[in-house]
C-alpha cells in the first residue's frame, strides 16, 4: 500500500508539473496573441485619428461652402428684386409711345442704361474670375 501511495504521489507531482508546463505554454501563447492585438489596436487607433482629421476637413469645407451659398443666395435675391423693379418700369411706361414722341431722349437713356449694365457685367465677371483663380 505504501508503494501505491508513493506512486500516486509521483503521478500527482508529474501531473502538476505537466499542468504547470502546459499553463506556461498557454500563457506564452496568450501573451504573443495579446502583443499582436496591441499592434493591431495601435494601427486601428491611427486609422481612427486619420479618419477624424479627414472628417474635420470635410466638415470645415461643407461649412465654408454653405457660407458661400448663403452669400450667393443673398446676391441672387438682390438681383432678382432689381430685375423685377426694372420690369415694372417697362410695364408702367409705354416706351413705344415715348420713343415716337421723344426719340432722342429715349435713345440717350437706353444707351446710358445699356452702358451701365455692360460695365456692371464686366465688373462682376472680373470679380468672379479673381475668386475662381484664388
Amino acid at each position: 500500500m505504501l508503494f501505491l501511495i508513493k506512486h500516486m504521489q509521483t503521478i500527482a507531482i508529474a501531473l502538476a508539473i505537466a499542468g504547470l508546463i502546459g499553463a506556461g505554454y498557454y500563457i506564452k501563447s496568450i501573451m504573443a496573441q495579446n502583443k499582436e492585438l496591441k499592434i493591431e489596436m495601435n494601427l486601428k487607433e491611427t486609422q481612427i485619428i486619420n479618419i477624424q482629421k479627414d472628417l474635420n476637413t470635410i466638415t470645415n469645407s461643407v461649412v465654408e461652402q454653405n457660407n458661400q451659398l448663403e452669400i450667393l443666395e443673398k446676391k441672387i435675391t438682390i438681383i432678382d428684386t432689381e430685375a423685377k423693379n426694372a420690369i415694372q418700369v417697362f410695364i408702367k411706361h409705354d416706351l413705344e409711345k415715348v420713343s415716337k414722341a421723344k426719340p432722342a431722349l429715349v435713345e440717350k437713356r437706353v444707351n446710358m442704361a445699356t452702358q451701365a449694365v455692360f460695365l456692371a457685367i464686366m465688373q462682376d465677371t472680373i470679380a468672379f474670375n479673381k475668386g475662381v483663380t484664388q
